[in-house]
């Protein structure tokens, strides 16, 4: 199985150049219908109540019954207005021969002319009257395109009918030939398709068909938005190199891999956009650009993040913090580093998303990386460098990058080298994740903490006034909040909801306690509905409030997979599921599929732990980890979380830890937080043979870092206290190769705070035997210089621990 990245690596090493086909999965960032949204929404239009029928189905019907332009006039209602993605608006500047689609859309065309690049569009055999010769790449549309139509009296049009179908090649040999020899003369890459399509489908079949014939030389890829392993496996087997992602991954892939000079050049030699231009238009949104989409007060009040259109709208009220960050930034000639810190429902993402906008009015121009996305240091590190060659000042914000640490850290120190820099960073962060990931000195010594645990009085002065003032929040404050002034609404929120920003929402909007508020709404759900609907409703909500819970990252294919309900089944439920569940938007879909989660985190750990006694969560937590994709990106981080989160893994006992972490490495193997975690366990429990295996195992799958090394100090320690049996120089012996291997880890990550505190606590252990101090006498000096170098407060405490140890040694 492939990954959207070592595909484009290939690509990249490769002499031949590339095709790209483009699905109607390219086009829905872009705002377009999928053919099963069109055809429903066909369906509405002419013939309302009717069962749902596929695209070609409909279509037909409705040419058969209102004639042709009726049919295609509402399809140009639909499609005519979309204007290109980020994404899409990329494509111009990498180097296609030539792309070929089924979708009837103008979004390629309009990339390439807002790029200024010339491009012939062959829409049928007529449209080829030109010297190829003077293009750099040429688009096929193979079912026509919504500009031309038998409708407008050609004598050819669009592919929508069976009927169409049917006489498609008459007017499109051409496009069809330049289809068949670039399967012989390039790499040719799929995009933005399901196999569920049979047209799509009969262009694949062919493509292999010809291939084999012709024993071309290029490769052919697949690269499917929806993640079905079973139908990755059955293209693979056939032949083609099959990954699970999108026109975004593979976009940003191909800017990201090192180009082969005796390879044909990835980017357009006609275009004169950086690649981390390129790379930064597709990994992160322009708050200005974002404003122009409709504020949604529900989800406002229901405790959801605002975006940057609510703020626009003036329906967010603001945040003390949020403007402490505007100023420091816009006031300040050099580049800063500010990290918000609080927990769930504090309303990080939002203050965050007020100081872009704020700095956004100010001049600044901003950015806000995309959460889906990993962050790459090398694309921000150029995007600063052309910032300031410009003379202009930046901002990017980046919502809790936990997965990106490394690169965070990074970009921490490149801004932080004392040189004048300009791009500042906003980052936001749960208390936990800020207290334990491991950060770069630049990056604990540089930041500006912001801390979110509590509403400030101004906090609670704007919301009093804005939920009173503003008409719109007005009307949708509960009953007993409505006849309260603006001092009673600022004593509410101080008093009765303790400050905190997402439980005073709901006071005041639903003046009742958060769990009752919550679990009355889970009874209430398909309440009218028969038991057999209602079942499956209340199992997807129970289903995905846990796997929010307990490991953040929902998606569709891991719903369906837990609560045994058919694909067909889906549209329906969340029908009565709407406002409670929300299936993100197209921009925001991680890695080509369709991510789930409730209104907020809060109200899926209510659900999870009171739908979820502890038998019955331990038996769904080991069915969670059976039915894990390992070849799923998102499932893998998945995974990751289900090892931190409070109502996961870490929620069971010791014994079903163990177990449950046992069997996770089973099924993600190279995965390295439960392989930490179940070295952990094993250790404190004092299984010391299945921890030695265990490191063995772990170093097997080349996990070797520095939380590996510290488990097998914290193991040699341990043997050395608790075996009985062993002689003392045995014991001196395992104590001090725990002491050399804790040496050994410091030296290879200095700025690793953890290696200093396990270096202490192995040569205090040798101490305690030997009663020679010199080693944990070495120890605790370069504990103390750690924190002038690294800056960290976890440190200081050690220190006390440390010092207190050394004055008993005597």
């Amino acid at each position: 199985m492939h990954t959207v990245q070592s595909i484009a690596s290939e690509i990249s090493k490769s002499s031949l150049p590339t095709t790209l086909f483009l699905g109607a999965g390219s086009s829905i960032p872009s705002g377009a219908p999928s053919g099963a949204a069109l055809a429903a929404e066909l369906t509405q239009n002419f013939f309302k109540g009717d069962k749902e029928r596929d695209l070609a189905d409909i279509a037909g019907r409705v040419e058969l019954k209102f004639g042709r332009k009726p049919l295609i006039d509402f399809l140009r209602s639909k499609i005519e207005p979309l204007h290109p993605s980020k994404t899409v608006a990329q494509v111009p500047n990498f180097n296609f021969s030539r792309i070929f689609t089924t979708n009837y859309d103008l979004l390629v065309e309009r990339a390439y002319h807002q790029a200024s690049i010339d491009l012939p569009v062959i829409r049928s055999n007529k449209d080829y009257a030109f010297d190829e010769r003077q293009y750099n790449t040429m688009l096929f549309k193979l079912h026509g395109c919504i500009t031309e139509d038998r409708a407008d009296g050609l004598s050819h049009g669009m592919i929508l009918t069976d009927e169409d179908y049917s006489t498609y090649g008459r007017y499109r040999q051409i496009g069809f030939k330049f289809f068949e020899q670039s399967l012989a003369t390039s790499n040719f890459v799929f995009v933005g398709y399901s196999m569920s399509d049979s047209n799509i489908k009969e262009y694949v079949e062919r493509a292999i068909e010809l291939t084999s014939q012709q024993n071309c030389p290029g490769k052919l890829y697949l690269l499917l938005y929806e993640e079905d392993e079973i139908e990755a496996l059955r293209w693979q087997n056939r032949g083609l190199s099959v990954a699970f992602g999108d026109l975004d991954r593979l976009l940003l892939a191909l800017s990201s891999v090192d180009e082969d000079p005796n390879s044909v050049s990835i980017f357009s030699p006609v275009s004169n956009v950086s690649r981390h231009r390129v790379s930064a238009a597709i990994s992160a949104i322009d708050p200005l650009d974002e404003r122009g989409r409709r504020g949604d007060l529900s989800k406002l009040v229901s405790g959801s993040a605002v975006t940057y259109s609510d703020i626009q709208e003036g329906l967010a009220f603001e945040r003390s913090v949020a403007n402490e960050i505007k100023q420091q930034i816009s006031e300040n000639s050099s580049a800063s580093v500010h990290v918000i810190v609080g927990p769930s429902g504090s309303g990080k993402t939002s203050a965050a998303r007020l100081a872009m906008s704020a700095l956004s009015d100010k001049g600044l121009i901003c950015y806000e990386h995309k959460a889906s996305v990993g962050v790459d240091f090398p694309t921000w590190r150029d995007i600063e460098r052309e910032h300031f060659q410009n003379g202009e000042t930046a901002c990017v914000f980046f919502d809790e990058p936990n997965a990106s640490q490394f690169a965070i850290n990074q970009l921490a120190t490149h801004i932080g080298d004392g040189k004048e820099r300009s791009l500042s960073v906003v980052l936001t962060y749960h208390p936990s994740i800020w207290t334990y990931r491991t950060k770069s000195p630049a990056l604990v010594k540089n930041a500006v903490l912001h801390d979110l645990s509590r509403l400030t009085p101004t906090d609670i002065n704007s919301i009093a006034s804005h939920v009173r003032n503003l008409p719109e929040l007005s009307r949708l404050l509960s009953q007993d909040v409505q006849s309260m002034n603006h001092s009673d609404i600022a004593r509410m929120v101080s008093r009765k909801a303790r400050s905190d920003l997402f439980v005073s929402l709901k006071y005041l909007f639903e003046v009742r306690s958060l769990d009752e508020i919550v679990l009355k709404e889970f009874d209430q759900l398909g309440r009218n509905q028969p038991k057999a609907i209602r079942s499956d409703i209340r199992s997807i909500y129970e289903t995905v409030s846990f796997l929010e819970a307990a490991g953040r990252h929902v998606h569709r294919q891991m719903v369906l997979r837990l609560c045994d309900v058919q694909a067909a089944e889906i549209s329906d439920l969340l029908d009565y599921l709407e406002g409670v569940i929300f299936e993100s938007e197209r921009d925001d879909r991680i890695g080509g599929i369709y991510q789930w989660s409730t209104r907020h985190p809060r109200i899926s750990s209510i659900i999870a732990g009171s739908k979820f006694s502890f038998a019955r969560r331990k038996a769904f937590l080991k069915r969670i980890i059976e039915s894990i994709n390992p070849a799923s990106a998102i499932e893998r981080q998945f995974c990751a979380q289900l090892c931190n989160s409070d109502i996961g893994i870490e929620s069971l006992p010791p014994k079903d830890q163990t177990e449950m972490y046992r069997l996770l490495t089973e099924v993600v193997p190279g995965e390295r937080v439960p392989r930490h975690r179940l070295i952990r366990n094993l250790v404190r429990t004092k299984e010391f043979g299945p921890a030695d295996l265990a490191i063995a195992e772990a170093r097997d799958m080349r996990i070797n870092d520095s939380v590996i090394h510290r488990y097998d100090v914290l193991l040699n320690i341990e043997k050395a206290a608790n075996q009985s049996f062993l002689e003392d120089e045995d014991r001196l012996n395992l104590l001090s190769t725990a002491a050399s291997k804790a040496m050994k880890s410091l030296s290879r990550r200095p700025d690793d705070k953890y290696n200093y505190e396990s270096l202490c606590r192995a040569t205090l252990a040798l101490a305690q035997v030997s009663g020679d101090t010199d080693q944990f006498d070495d120890a605790l000096t370069r504990l103390r210089q750690s924190y002038q170098d690294l800056g960290d407060d976890q440190i200081l405490g050690w220190i006390g621990k440390y010092e207190s140890e050394r004055v008993r040694l005597g």
